[in-house]
């Protein structure tokens, strides 16, 4: 019998090993266990981490390699044009340095089996510092798909490694856009809503993510914080949201703008 479930993960160069083994074990030890993980490494990686991976002897991982480093976007296209042309029904994302809870795949594919005209599935996640002890703090995302289209508004409904995509999301909505290296998931939420997928989020904690400086870092300079800006305001104007999504976009502007360590504080304080 075809498996239904296959996963997407990319590796590149900055992927420690300890993050690693705690996310790949995460997902070979599913309850749902049918599925095969497809990993991309994005450029060369860490030596250890390229042996841990071949030292698995797990026949539902694979692996595709290349030399150049081309970013997130263009690692998960490159895994979508290999998995779409076969009969796999769902795509599950997975980040290298995040956990998934045991009974994720399992409970994330029942939902889509009971709920059919859903296309992308996520949940809550638990936030673990960077030695992954937990930092006490669940983020809660909208459950619906309408309450996700108001949420999107102010940022993004879903966490990107925490979810789970009916195939034909990807032939609705397309692939992700690889001109946004630094918010591939927000313009892929974009084009998803703009093409009538739906959206939901299960009500319970499916990941842990795990929190380091560079979360606070990566959107920092003023080029990256003026282009999603534009990006925000692309997106404001075709899902015709009202006055207040501009207002919101434009507050996001001044925090991306801001020094890391306030970062860090409105981070804690806002989400």
């Amino acid at each position: 019998m075809d498996k239904q479930l296959c996963v997407i993960m990319s590796l590149y160069k900055d992927d420690r090993l300890e993050y690693l083994k705690s996310a790949t074990e995460s997902i070979l030890n599913q309850t749902y266990s049918d599925f095969d993980f497809y990993i991309q490494f994005d450029g060369i990686v860490k030596q250890e981490c390229e042996n841990y991976l071949h030292n698995l002897k797990d026949n539902r991982v694979k692996i595709f390699k290349r030399n150049e480093n081309k970013g997130l976007a263009c690692s998960l296209n490159d895994l979508l044009k290999i998995i779409l042309f076969k009969k796999y029904k769902y795509v599950a994302r997975m980040d290298a340095d995040d956990i998934s809870m045991p009974k994720r795949f399992e409970k994330q594919i029942d939902f889509l089996k009971k709920n059919r005209e859903t296309d992308i599935i996520g949940g809550y996640i638990l936030e673990i510092d960077k030695n992954g002890n937990s930092k006490n703090k669940h983020i809660k995302y909208p459950l619906t798909h309408e309450e996700c289209f108001i949420f999107f508004k102010k940022r993004d409904p879903l966490a990107h490694p925490a979810v789970m995509f009916n195939k034909r999301f990807f032939l609705k909505a397309g692939f992700y856009s690889e001109e946004h290296r630094k918010n591939q998931d927000t313009i892929l939420w974009f084009n998803g809503f703009l093409n009538d997928c739906i959206f939901a989020n299960l009500n319970e904690t499916v990941i842990k993510f795990r929190i380091t400086d560079n979360l606070y870092k990566r959107r920092g300079n003023y080029k990256t914080a003026i282009k999603f800006f534009i990006d925000r305001i692309k997106i404001n104007y075709h899902l015709k949201y009202n006055f207040d999504a501009y207002i919101y976009s434009f507050l996001y502007l001044l925090v991306s703008l801001s020094p890391v360590f306030i970062k860090k504080i409105l981070y804690n304080k806002l989400r």
